[in-house]
């Protein structure tokens, strides 16, 4: 009995151990919708007015991901979606694209004009 406990409690260490980093790692992602204020080229940076947080910066790095934009693009106005995390106490973008709200709203141009369309 007590060697069974002691595989046992050594399964779940070593499955605790496993598993840890993996999901505390994912657990840092955010996603933001923003709207950019402004970029420094310089410094690999945008600001962006994040809804329900007010302005935050973001860094951008050479795996920074872009959908349908490039930092040379992102422009005062623009709306992103932002994938970040938290690395040594500042925001870094993981993905930018521009945002859904984009989109849709040019997607749905001529449509919902009546029931009879």
């Amino acid at each position: 009995m007590t060697r069974r406990l002691i595989i046992a409690v050594l399964a779940i260490a070593s499955l605790m151990a496993f598993t840890g980093p993996a999901t505390s790692g994912a657990a840092t992602l955010r996603h933001f919708d923003a709207t950019v204020i402004s970029k420094s080229s310089g410094a690999r940076t945008f600001k962006a007015d994040v809804q329900n947080r007010g302005v935050m910066r973001f860094k951008v790095t050479r795996s920074t991901r872009f959908e349908r934009v490039s930092f040379g693009r992102l422009t005062r106005g623009l709306e992103v979606e932002v994938i970040a995390k938290r690395a040594n106490g500042r925001w870094v973008a993981v993905e930018v694209e521009i945002s859904g709200r984009d989109r849709n709203r040019d997607g749905d141009r001529g449509r919902g004009r009546g029931s009879d369309d």
